[in-house]
């Protein structure tokens, strides 16, 4: 860095002075003079990004545990059908208690125009894997937006296993075969059957018993006209045709019930125990 000296005679007054602040400045000194700085540009507005708007289903279906409508329940016009599962020809037919869980694997949920069951079906919604729900919490099994109308069957794609946890009244009853807090596994749909079909008439085999319970998967038909369904070429089963009270109306809503009040049974079979829903009302409202 080079220094520069300076010697100021009185003679030279101010211009001298004025002379080397010059020469400062012009080598790149400090100087009190203000520099213009350039006005920052003002931001590119951004346009919001709008927010995505999910259309509300214009069908729900729910589940329960019960065929009565309580007051928590949607207020919607009854639709109401039962079928008491074909699997009581025990020695043991003494029933007590209650399930407090009652969990069920849905994979689809499909409605047809027609009574008998028959396509064209319009599928509402479809699980890629089976969703296991409880039953007992009345969850949500299905929604969608199918188009509006009237429809007059209903086909619920499901597995065959259910599994039910008892009450204190089922392991007073059942004592060493049902526990409070347990879930018990039960096969709806046993070997030797093989009277339950798809929508498509597929037979299916069933398969388990119950104390070795093997999963299948299961078509409930709810209809209008269950006899017009059985009597249909591959048409279902009596023993898997409900009774659909009134028509399914889209826009509209429903619930699914599983209803085994008093319906436990604990007993032992080849030697093992079971606890199982003996007595199950499936129906809609």
């Amino acid at each position: 860095m080079t220094r520069l000296s300076i010697s100021l005679t009185r003679t030279a007054g101010r211009y001298a002075i004025a002379a080397v602040i010059g020469i400062l400045y012009g080598c790149g000194g400090d100087s009190t003079t203000e520099q213009a700085v350039a006005p920052t540009p003002a931001p590119t507005p951004v346009a919001p990004v709008p927010t995505p708007v999910t259309p509300t289903p214009t069908l729900v279906v729910k589940g329960s545990v019960s065929k009565t409508q309580t007051a928590a329940a949607p207020s919607i016009v009854s639709r109401m059908l039962a079928w008491v599962l074909p699997r009581s020809a025990h020695a043991q037919t003494s029933l007590a208690g209650s399930p407090t869980s009652m969990k069920m694997k849905f994979h689809a949920l499909l409605i047809s125009p027609n009574a008998n069951c028959s396509g064209p079906y319009t599928e509402v919604q479809r699980y890629a894997t089976p969703r296991e729900f409880d039953l007992a919490t009345n969850p949500t099994l299905f929604e969608g937006s199918p188009p509006a109308g009237t429809y007059r069957c209903i086909i619920f794609e499901t597995d065959d296993s259910l599994g039910v946890m008892p009450d204190a009244a089922a392991q007073a009853a059942f004592p060493g075969k049902c526990a409070v807090g347990t879930l018990y596994t039960n096969d709806l749909y046993r070997a030797p059957d093989t009277d339950f079909k798809t929508q498509a008439g597929t037979t299916i085999v069933a398969r388990g018993s119950r104390i070795s319970p093997v999963v299948d998967r299961i078509y409930l038909f709810a209809s209008r006209d269950p006899a017009a369904a059985n009597a249909r070429t591959g048409g279902p089963s009596e023993n898997q045709t409900l009774m659909l009270k009134t028509d399914l109306i889209v826009p509209g809503s429903t619930t699914l019930y599983f209803d085994a009040t008093g319906g436990i049974l604990g007993g032992t079979d080849s030697g093992a125990p079971y606890c199982v829903a003996e007595r199950v009302e499936i129906g809609v409202r």
